[in-house]
């Protein structure tokens, strides 16, 4: 059964992990998006669910809308980075994804396997949903079980095995002519790659893949995403290298044909520290009334026009632009309140260094705490106007001194003016989460 109205956005479930550890929670938490590429954080980014049961986490989660109604949510039983043998996945269900039943522990199978990653699908013609999983027997493959009610499954049987490592199985049906997709990381090349078969059933998938890795090397954790224009499809997936820690996103017109182009980061803004993500459609009262519930985040961060990969942070009560990932993270989260000196500007106060403010100093940008004088406020207070790079974007230029911008200049964020194209582009920001 599907939602009465049309979808109107996406809910994201995933994990968080940062460089050093400081914004670990394995834990679910959620964010929503309009397109699937502009994601905001809800509950300021902290969890939605805390698992009490096993191993007492929630990884690499998934969401299905269920035949009968309602939402299933499935989960790596795990905390922490280092793998535990479990034969058992973290279970519940939600109406709303705002109250949570029946928490649960679903054994798979009976080895001293991991059993990481369940994703889950609905097979017509068994009238049954498939459960599929990565287990690591010799080498990672992909298993299924099947289950009417995610209570009560099926043995484990093999459901996609090339030969060679497999991992992270992400599984898409598309319109009956096109068959089912499946993608995954693949261990020998260290990449993405895709499968494609006629129908979802077991060892339906050749060993070769139809499509050719999109993107860099070290890449897991697919996601097939449907946009909401017609015929349009997203894939996610983020690197497993610890010290570069990015998330991709491609896109295509044609889930068939190998013919995936990256989105420019400008365009792509995940949630924050987010790992492992599932998506899900889902509909605007849907969408209303998670945001109602949950609440918009209390902060933003800003995503430099010409290093999409830098945002606005300080670090020694320096203000400057730096590629994320870092730690501390909160060094890049602004609260962005009315103008000191006039509350039809703004003003920067980091979130954490509560009554902390970005503060005009000479040419340079800096960190300084809050002093109840005129001159604080004048220096604190900016104008915010439509991206002198990029319309859609946003510039700042000081309040009592208009001509002179917030800017970058080698990576140092100074305020000053503006007159050639690349002083445009770095005085152009994206406000973001």
């Amino acid at each position: 059964m599907r939602a009465a109205e049309p979808p109107a956005g996406y809910l994201m479930g995933y994990f968080t992990e940062s460089l050093t550890g400081r914004g670990d929670s394995w834990n679910l938490q959620i964010a929503v998006s309009e397109d699937g590429l502009d994601w905001m954080p809800l509950n300021q980014n902290e969890p939605v669910l805390v698992s009490k049961l096993g191993q007492k986490g929630i990884r690499d989660p998934y969401f299905l809308r269920k035949q009968e109604g309602g939402f299933v949510v499935l989960a790596t039983d795990l905390t922490g980075k280092k793998m535990i043998a479990t034969p058992n996945i973290f279970v519940c269900e939600t109406a709303d994804f705002i109250t949570f039943e029946n928490p649960r522990l679903l054994k798979l199978h009976d080895t001293d396997m991991w059993t990481q990653a369940p994703e889950a699908f609905f097979d017509p013609v068994k009238n049954e949903y498939g459960i599929i999983w990565t287990g690591d027997a010799g080498y990672h493959r992909i298993y299924v079980n099947h289950t009417r009610d995610f209570v009560n499954v099926s043995p484990s049987e093999i459901y996609f095995d090339p030969g060679h490592d497999v991992r992270d199985a992400t599984l898409v049906t598309a319109p009956a002519a096109a068959g089912s997709f499946l993608y995954y990381r693949d261990g020998e090349a260290n990449r993405v790659r895709g499968s494609h078969s006629s129908g979802p059933s077991p060892g339906g998938f050749p060993e070769i893949p139809y499509a050719k890795p999109p993107g860099q090397n070290l890449t897991e954790a697919p996601l097939l995403v449907p946009a909401r224009q017609e015929n349009r499809w997203f894939l996610y997936a983020e690197s497993n290298n610890p010290v570069n820690a990015e998330f991709y996103a491609w896109q295509t017109d044609d889930l068939a044909r190998d013919s995936w182009q990256e989105i420019n980061k400008r365009d792509f803004n995940p949630p924050l520290n987010a790992k492992h993500a599932t998506v899900l459609p889902i509909t605007r009262s849907e969408m209303d009334r998670l945001v109602a519930h949950w609440g918009r985040p209390k902060w933003n961060r800003l995503k430099s026009w010409n290093y999409p990969d830098c945002y606005l942070r300080h670090e020694s009560m320096l203000a400057m632009i730096s590629p994320y990932p870092f730690d501390p993270y909160q060094d890049s989260q602004w609260i962005i309140v009315p103008g000191l000196a006039d509350a039809g500007g703004v003003s920067f106060e980091s979130v954490n260094y509560p009554g902390h403010f970005l503060l005009r100093v000479a040419e340079h940008a800096r960190l300084v705490k809050y002093e109840d004088t005129p001159e604080f406020r004048d220096r604190a207070t900016f104008v915010k106007v439509s991206g002198l790079a990029e319309p859609g974007w946003s510039s700042f230029h000081a309040w009592s001194a208009p001509d002179l911008y917030l800017r970058h200049a080698s990576h140092h964020l100074r305020v000053e003016g503006v007159s050639t194209q690349g002083d445009r582009e770095d005085s152009t920001f994206r406000v973001v989460y």
